[in-house]
C-alpha cells in the first residue's frame, strides 16, 4: 500500500508540473493579445497596417493557440490519470466508501451536462474523505471557485470562436481579442486553484493513512 501512494504521489506531482505548464501557455497567448490588442488600437487610430506586420501577428497567434491546446490537453490527461489513482487510492488504502467509482470519476466529464455539476461534486467528495477525521474535512472554497473560473474560461472559448467566425471590422476583432484574454486570465485562475486542490488532497491521503502501514507495505 506504500508503493500505491508513492505512485499517486508521482501522478500528482505531474498533474501539477502540466498545470503550471497550462498555466505559463495562457499567459502567452494573453501576452499575444496583448501585442494584437496594441496593432489593432493603432489601426483604429488611423495608423496604417503592413501586410508583413499583419501576417506576423496572425502566425504568432496560430503558433501560440496551437501549442497552448497540445498543453492543455496534456494537463487535462495527467489531472485525469491522477484523479484515477486519487479516488482509487481513497477506496483501496484509506478503506473510505465512495459515491462513484475510480472510472465513473473520469468518465463523468466526458459525459454532456452531467459534466456541468459532477465534476465538481466528485472534487468535494475527494477532499472529504481524503482527510483525517470520522466525516472529513469539509470542502474549501477553492473548489467552487475552481469549478467557476473552469466554467466561465469554456464559456469564453466557444464565445470567442462565434465572435471570430463574423469578426471584420476593427471594433469586432477588439472585441475577440478582449474575450480571448478574458478566457485565458481564467484560464490561469482555474489551473492555480486546482494546482492547490491536487496538493491538498494528494497530501491528505498520505496523512490520513492509516499509522500501521509500514514503507515496506
Amino acid at each position: 500500500m506504500h508503493a500505491a501512494i508513492e505512485v499517486g504521489r508521482s501522478r500528482a506531482r505531474r498533474a501539477v508540473e502540466a498545470l503550471y505548464l497550462s498555466v505559463g501557455a495562457a499567459a502567452l497567448a494573453i501576452l499575444s493579445s496583448t501585442l494584437q490588442w496594441r496593432m489593432l488600437r493603432q489601426v483604429y487610430a488611423g495608423h496604417s497596417l503592413t501586410d508583413a506586420a499583419a501576417t506576423a501577428n496572425d502566425t504568432r497567434e496560430m503558433l501560440i493557440a496551437g501549442v497552448q491546446g497540445i498543453i492543455l490537453l496534456y494537463a487535462m490527461v495527467a489531472f485525469l490519470v491522477w484523479l484515477h489513482r486519487a479516488y482509487s487510492d481513497v477506496r483501496s488504502v484509506l478503506r473510505h466508501q465512495t459515491a462513484f467509482t475510480p472510472g465513473w470519476a473520469v468518465g463523468y466529464w466526458f459525459v454532456p451536462l452531467v459534466n456541468l455539476v459532477r465534476p465538481y461534486q466528485i472534487m468535494k467528495e475527494l477532499w472529504r474523505k481524503s482527510h483525517a477525521g470520522p466525516d472529513g474535512a469539509l470542502p474549501p472554497p477553492t473548489i467552487a471557485l475552481w469549478w467557476g473560473a473552469w466554467l466561465l474560461s469554456g464559456v469564453s472559448g466557444r464565445a470567442t470562436v462565434m465572435l471570430m467566425k463574423g469578426a471584420e471590422t476593427i471594433p469586432q476583432l477588439l472585441l475577440v481579442t478582449l474575450v480571448d484574454a478574458s478566457g485565458n486570465v481564467l484560464t490561469i485562475a482555474a489551473g492555480l486553484l486546482l494546482i492547490g486542490l491536487v496538493r491538498g488532497i494528494d497530501r491528505g491521503i498520505r496523512t490520513s493513512t492509516p499509522a500501521a502501514l509500514s514503507p515496506a507495505e
